[in-house]
This record gives C-alpha cells, structure tokens and sequence, in this order.
C-alpha cells in the first residue's frame, strides 16, 4: 500500500498526517512538516531510513520501504484487493 493509498483510506491530509507523526514520536516540528508528507505522498522524495522505519511502524506495515520504490515484495493487504 502506498502511502497515498494508506493516506486516503483514512482520509488524511498532510498536514494532519504530519500532525499524527510528530504526535505519536514528540519530535520536534522540524522532523516532519505537510510538505514534507506531500513529497512522499507523491514520490518526489524518499523519506529517510529512519523515516521510512517510523512509517512501517505507523501504519503497522501497511506502508513499506518498497512501496516508495516500486520494487520487492508488498504486504499481503495490498495483494488481496
């Protein structure tokens, strides 16, 4: 699942995704902003390692490393719709 897809089954924006990360990691405001989220979102940049742990985590691994590339395997959800 992609994190659009993930974003739009929850009907979540960017800046309220932003919102939930920086809530659930009380990190500063620096780490993760809605423009940040929408470059992700659209693929305009790969989130860090880190980041991209932080969101398996997030989203209970519905959102994967290999989501933002195209590449290996998805998670079983993904293949089931």
């Amino acid at each position: 699942m992609t994190l659009a897809q993930y974003m739009d089954a929850l009907n979540l924006d960017d800046a309220e995704f932003a919102a939930r990360l920086l809530e659930r990691y009380q990190l500063g405001k620096s780490w993760v902003t809605a423009s940040g989220v929408r470059k992700w979102r659209k693929g305009e940049r790969l989130p860090s390692r880190t980041n991209l742990d932080r969101l398996y985590e997030f989203t209970n691994g519905l959102v994967t490393a290999n989501d933002f590339t195209g590449k290996g395997p998805r998670p079983m959800v993904e293949a089931a719709e």
